[in-house]
C-alpha cells in the first residue's frame, strides 16, 4: 500500500472529474425519469420506447446485435425486453434470411401506432433537452458525449 495515498484525505466534491461523472448520471436519470412517467401512460417505460424508435426507423427490420449497438443496451437486456415486446405483439422476430443465426426484429402495425403516441408524448421531453443546451453549444455537447460513450466502451 502506498503511506501516501492512505494518509490523503478523500474528497470527492474536489475531483471535477467525479462531478461531471455525477451531473452526467443525474442528467440521465432526471431524462429517465420523465420520460417512464410520459410512456408509462402508454403501458410502457422509456426503454421500450428506445427500441421501438430504433426499430421504426428501419422497416426491414434489425438484427438483434444491430439493435445493440443501436440502442446501449446489452444483449441479455436486449433479449428480455424483446420478449416482452414480442408478448405485446409490438415486435416480431423472424430468422434472418442470410445468417441462420440471427434474428431480424421488426416493428408490428401496433408498434408503430404506439411508437407514434409515444413520440408526440414525449416530445417535450426532447424540447426541454433541446432547450437546457445553448445554441451555439449543442454541436461540442454532442461531440463531447459520443466521445464519453466511445471512451467508456
Amino acid at each position: 500500500m502506498n503511506k501516501n495515498l492512505s494518509r490523503e484525505k478523500i474528497n470527492p466534491a474536489q475531483d471535477d472529474s467525479h462531478q461531471l461523472s455525477l451531473l452526467l448520471r443525474s442528467a440521465y436519470f432526471a431524462m429517465r425519469r420523465r420520460c417512464n412517467s410520459l410512456c408509462n401512460d402508454h403501458g410502457c417505460n422509456g426503454d421500450q420506447f428506445v427500441i421501438l424508435s430504433v426499430l421504426a426507423e428501419c422497416d426491414s427490420g434489425v438484427t438483434q446485435a444491430e439493435l445493440v449497438n443501436q440502442s446501449g443496451y446489452d444483449p441479455a437486456t436486449i433479449g428480455a425486453m424483446l420478449r416482452n415486446l414480442e408478448e405485446k405483439k409490438l415486435v416480431r422476430r423472424k430468422p434472418h434470411p442470410d445468417d441462420g443465426r440471427a434474428k431480424l426484429v421488426s416493428i408490428t402495425a401496433s408498434g408503430r401506432k404506439l411508437f407514434q403516441s409515444l413520440w408526440e408524448s414525449t416530445l417535450p421531453v426532447r424540447e426541454n433537452l433541446w432547450r437546457s443546451v445553448k445554441a451555439g453549444d449543442r454541436a461540442a455537447t454532442t461531440r463531447s458525449l459520443k466521445s464519453i460513450v466511445e471512451t467508456m466502451e
